[in-house]
């Protein structure tokens, strides 16, 4: 299962990457087949993969839509993904 991590720092301090990769780093167990980091300001956001079905680079995380407008990080699994791909 994958790991996620997040900082959202109230006080208006800006979040350190480091703190950011601190976390995935501990997480490293829940996803050894990718990670990724997302800083902008106040908010870190943080994803270690585990790549079971889809091993596609375009599932890395976090990820960006919109011209960067929106940056999220999710973690599902579609156990019926044959079903709905019909």
């Amino acid at each position: 299962m994958c790991g996620i991590a997040g900082i959202l720092n109230f006080d208006h301090r800006p979040v350190a990457h480091s703190q950011i990769k601190a976390m995935t780093d501990v997480i490293a167990h829940r996803g050894p087949d990718g990670e990724g980091q997302y800083i902008d300001g106040v908010l870190g956001l943080g994803h270690r993969r585990l790549a079971i079905i889809e091993i596609s680079p375009a599932c890395h995380q976090p990820m960006q839509q919109r011209a960067d407008r929106f940056t999220f990080t999710f973690n599902i699994e579609d156990s019926n993904y044959k079903v709905l791909s019909i």
